[in-house]
Formats: structure tokens, sequence, C-alpha cells
């Protein structure tokens, strides 16, 4: 009888245990010279790699981010394959880009908004960079591609996404 309960209270703990580790999603590492960011993705999403990083997607393909390493050095070299990316997907630039450079957490975060359509309709187009200070000047570019309806369907995980942001130097 104590056996079967143990075994019973065991394996509830472990369920519980699996359940809560599953529920925080799935934590991916992008290297950032001699350091590295740590990003979380919710667990609903589907999440690959790519040339420089990870990129996730929800399930109904409303919302695309992607994560890279970025410096000085290497920025308008990136620019320019996501501005051949987004011509080839059908997305046009409007205009000057927003951008909004801001404190959180300690780190300066800098957001810069396009003004984009994709087939003629609006759509989001937005970078955020991460400065963590690091002396090696690599920061973390989050790059957000939706519609409209799915930023806003989705803003709690795309908050999650960015609230999930860990820094490490080596």
């Amino acid at each position: 009888m104590h056996a079967r309960l143990a075994t019973i209270a065991f394996a509830t703990l472990f369920f519980l245990f699996a359940s809560a580790a599953d529920s925080r999603g799935q934590t991916v590492s992008v290297p950032l010279g001699s350091g590295s960011a740590s990003i979380t993705f919710p667990t609903t999403w589907k999440v690959s790699s790519v040339k420089r990083g990870p990129e996730a997607k929800t399930k109904d393909d409303e919302v695309y981010v992607w994560a890279e390493a970025v410096n000085d050095a290497n920025f308008p070299t990136i620019m320019k394959e996501h501005e051949e990316y987004f011509t080839g997907q059908n997305v046009a630039l409007k205009g000057a880009p927003k951008t909004e450079t801001r404190k959180v957490n300690g780190l300066t975060m800098t957001v810069i908004e396009a003004q984009a359509t994709w087939k003629g309709a609006p759509t989001v187009l937005q970078y955020l960079i991460v400065d963590p200070g690091f002396p090696s000047g690599w920061k973390l570019m989050v790059t957000e591609w939706a519609s409209p309806e799915g930023d806003r369907q989705y803003q709690k995980d795309l908050d999650s996404i960015q609230n999930s942001l860990v820094f490490s130097a080596r």
C-alpha cells in the first residue's frame, strides 16, 4: 500500500515538475562574441535555427521573430540581407523608420519600427536592438514581422519573449 502511494506521489510530482518546465517555453542561446544571450519562446511557438540564430513563429504563422548577433561591423550587411529578404516577400518600406532608444532593466534598447506594407496591406516590421554593454560591442537584434492582427493577438507572448532575455559574459 505504501509503495503504491509513493509511486503515485512520485508520478504526480514528476508530472507537475515536467508541466512547469514545459510552460516556461523553449530557451535558446545566441552567441554574442565572448558572451551570449538566452531568449525563451512560448511553448506554442515553432522554434528553428536559421543562419545566425533562432527563428520562431506562431502556430498560425501570423508572427515571425528571429534573433541574431550584431555589431557595428556587420550591421549594414545584415540590414542589406533583411532588405533583400523582405523585398522578395513583397514587403515595401514606406518612408523613414521610427527609432526610439530607452533603458529597460538596465539595458539600452533601441526599437526601430519600419513603416511597411505586405502585398499592399499594412504589416508590422520592427527591430529591437539590445546592448548588454559587452566590451566587444556585440548586441542582440530581435526582428518581428507580423500582421497587425497577429501583433495585437500575440502581444503577451512578444512581451514575454522580450522579458526573457538574459545576457551572460564569458
